[in-house]
């Protein structure tokens, strides 16, 4: 029977390595990479479908061959052989587990071919008709013999797995592998960055509202859209096989979770930023009472800015209308803000303190209540760049759209510096143009943004861009603008000393 259950281990861990199988060579990679499209190769058979751009290995990848997973778009990110961390820990169980049932299943056999000689010796003793007392001391010497054969089971133990080594105990102990470092749940549609760590999608789209970085090594991760293409195929399908009612559980919970997000209170107030940080003073009761309920939620809500008046004849926004005839005076664009702290005041106002986490776009509304409240579509940064047509300035996109994010940082900072040698130095804020690019290409825009001295209705023109390349051509735009204003060019002739 236990030699039974060791074939069904055996036969089962068989059955779960065919999911993480290089499809080039047919066998387990013992260096894992998992391309951008989520499907995973040896290190040798990536090797054969990339080669070097140039004579050096820093220089970029570029497919020799078409996508052994017949993946149509090219990738957007093959630069380096970055193994899979959490695949290579699995493939890594899977091979030392093996081994060891390998080990059982021989010293099972030895133990069996030492019974049977004992029983030889016997008979070969009791049929010469020596004494008992000899008899005793021949047993006595192949007990020993025995005793030294390497069958002790527990120097033989598998890892994580008990007794009986069934499906069971070996999902259990799988499961301790496929942790996400986020949630330390078990992954649910798992993304693998491009350095290799591997996350329950829902995780890490949360974790860039607050951060671009990987939360285990700290490196720089793309756009949650493009991570969207990242999804590791084996591990998903493994999941899907072996854990269905976690995968099921973790479906309905994240559709939840989205539906409720889609809807949100709106405080229609001012421009806010993603990641940027955000201070209000709240007296009206309403909004008391929107807060109240945020904070009893998930403590978001969308911010907006309100539409100037209809007889302002520079007003290019038009209200919003739902299907039920309702009418909202606010910019289709907006950003999801999430509340840090709120400090009440003696006199029953609050100051609160939230965070911008991403752009949305208002494409339903309710304003039936004491708020109105919006369905939203998120809006992430994309590596696509926007065409003339898709652009707030399509002239002057066709004028700076061709500099790269150097060159664009560059006449941004050349800017500034100008401007504080002049009397027009109040129109730039104190950022340190070059070492904020450094940091975060992404948030420069906003951070510039938020301190220039322009309308502020024409700010939420910025949160319709997701491409951080046009939205420097934006504010570089924008900058120019400024230069051409009568004010400008009058106190930009005159230089402090």
């Amino acid at each position: 029977m236990k030699a039974m259950r060791k074939e069904d281990s055996k036969a089962i861990l068989n059955k779960i390595s065919i999911y993480f199988l290089c499809p080039g060579c047919d066998s387990l990679p013992s260096w894992p990479i998992t391309l951008p499209c989520g499907g995973t190769v040896c290190r040798d058979c990536f090797r054969g479908f990339y080669t070097y751009s140039g004579v050096n290995d820093d220089s970029t990848l570029v497919p020799s061959k078409s996508c052994i997973y017949k993946h149509v778009r090219p990738h957007y990110s093959v630069e380096t052989e970055t193994k899979d961390v959490t695949l290579a820990k699995v493939i890594d169980w899977i091979q030392s587990t093996q081994e060891k049932l390998e080990q059982i299943q021989t010293s099972s056999l030895n133990n069996s071919m030492c019974s049977e000689n004992r029983r030889e010796a016997v008979d070969f003793y009791a049929s010469k008709n020596f004494s008992s007392k000899t008899v005793t001391s021949g047993i006595s010497m192949e007990k020993e013999a025995i005793q030294d054969l390497p069958t002790n089971r527990s120097d033989l133990s598998l890892p994580d797995i008990r007794k009986s080594g069934t499906k069971l105990n070996i999902q259990e102990a799988l499961a301790k592998e496929l942790e996400c470092q986020i949630c330390f749940g078990l992954l649910y549609d798992p993304v693998v960055t491009p350095c290799g760590h591997t996350f329950c999608g829902p995780c890490l789209i949360q974790a860039q509202t607050q951060s671009p970085q990987c939360p285990t090594c700290r490196s720089l991760l793309p756009s949650p859209v493009v991570l969207e293409h990242a999804k590791c195929r084996c591990i998903r399908a493994f999941l899907q096989d072996y854990y269905p009612i976690h995968w099921l559980e973790r479906q309905n919970s994240w559709e939840e979770e989205k539906e409720q997000e889609s809807w949100l209170p709106l405080f229609i107030c001012m421009v806010a930023y993603p990641r940027m940080p955000t201070f209000l003073h709240i007296f009206e009761l309403r909004y008391h009472i929107m807060i109240k309920k945020c904070l009893e939620s998930s403590k978001r809500f969308c911010m907006a800015m309100p539409l100037r008046p209809h007889n302002d004849g520079r007003n290019e926004h038009r209200e919003l209308r739902n299907a039920r005839g309702q009418r909202l005076f606010c910019s289709e664009y907006g950003t999801i803000l999430e509340i840090i702290q709120v400090e009440p005041l003696i006199d029953g106002r609050n100051l609160v303190e939230a965070r911008g986490s991403y752009s949305v776009r208002i494409i339903d509304f309710r304003a039936d209540g004491l708020f109105p409240r919006v369905k939203i579509e998120k809006h992430f940064d994309t590596p696509l760049r926007a065409t003339p047509l898709q652009f707030p300035e399509p002239e002057y996109l066709l004028m700076y759209g061709h500099l790269s994010n150097e060159e664009l940082v560059n006449r941004v900072d050349d800017f500034y510096m100008d401007a504080r040698r002049t009397y027009v130095h109040w129109v730039v804020p104190l950022i340190d143009i070059k070492a904020e690019a450094n940091s975060s290409i992404s948030d420069l825009s906003y951070k510039i943004t938020n301190l220039l001295p322009i309308s502020e209705l024409e700010k939420t023109r910025i949160l319709q861009v997701d491409n951080p390349t046009d939205r420097l051509v934006l504010v570089l735009i924008w900058l120019t603008q400024l230069q051409n204003s009568w004010w400008y060019r009058i106190g930009s002739a005159c230089t402090i000393a």
